[in-house]
């Protein structure tokens, strides 16, 4: 006789009642907008667990990020159009220039912001989870 854990057993059966992946929930009730001095950013969380975050942010035309700091190690990707990061430190500010398809890492308990001209689009992953992230639906 076959022993089957009941963890597995209870996985197998909440999985078969998942909806397809949509991977980046685009009518997601997860959908959170950032706070930002002027203009328009959204967030969509695409994966999490205890180890990252995964979301998609677009920032809408002459988008100013408020200035903010994460527990966590975060890695920003761009999709699309060009981000500039505002790196705030005990030496002064550092600008960056991340454009498509370039990456740039933001360490724990840095302070930053960002801002754009046109419509940017990015990937943004932390590690570990960050509940500061919108959750995936």
């Amino acid at each position: 006789m076959e022993r089957r854990h009941p963890h597995i057993e209870a996985l197998r059966e909440i999985t078969a009642r998942l909806p397809n992946f949509n991977p980046f929930f685009y009518n997601s009730s997860q959908e959170m907008e950032l706070v930002c001095t002027y203009g328009k950013a959204i967030s969509i969380g695409i994966y999490k667990d205890k180890h990252i975050s995964v979301a998609k942010t677009t920032f809408f035309e002459n988008t100013l990020l408020v200035s903010h700091t994460h527990s966590q190690r975060e890695m920003v990707s761009v999709l699309e159009g060009e981000l500039e990061v505002h790196i705030l430190g005990d030496k002064g500010e550092s600008v960056f220039f991340i454009r498509q398809y370039e990456s740039f890492e933001i360490l724990p308990d840095t302070e930053h912001y960002c801002c754009n001209k046109e419509k940017v689009t990015i990937m943004v992953q932390t590690m570990p989870y960050s509940p500061q992230f919108p959750k995936p639906k």
